[in-house]
């Protein structure tokens, strides 16, 4: 059965390899783990949050949801929220 959860910390390995999977195929998964997005993964201090589904102790999909820190991702002086699946 599938379960939703927030992330953990001990998930960030395996959400990245389904990032991956999903989005850089045409990378190495290593050089896709030094991207700053890896590192501010789940982090709800800076009001970026993330859940996983996970499906017999696998993580299958991951949702997060976040404030950008890109210049091009700013209206008007402020952050927009954006989401992921």
């Amino acid at each position: 059965m599938i379960q939703i959860r927030e992330g953990r910390e001990e998930d960030r390995p395996s959400v990245t390899k389904v990032m991956w999977k999903a989005f850089e195929a045409t990378r190495s998964l290593e050089d896709v783990e030094k991207e700053d997005w890896v590192a501010r993964w789940n982090q709800p201090q800076d009001r970026d949050w993330a859940y996983v589904a996970v499906d017999n102790d696998k993580v299958v999909a991951n949702l997060s949801f976040f404030i950008t820190r890109e210049k091009e991702n700013i209206i008007r002086g402020k952050p927009i929220p954006f989401a992921g699946v």
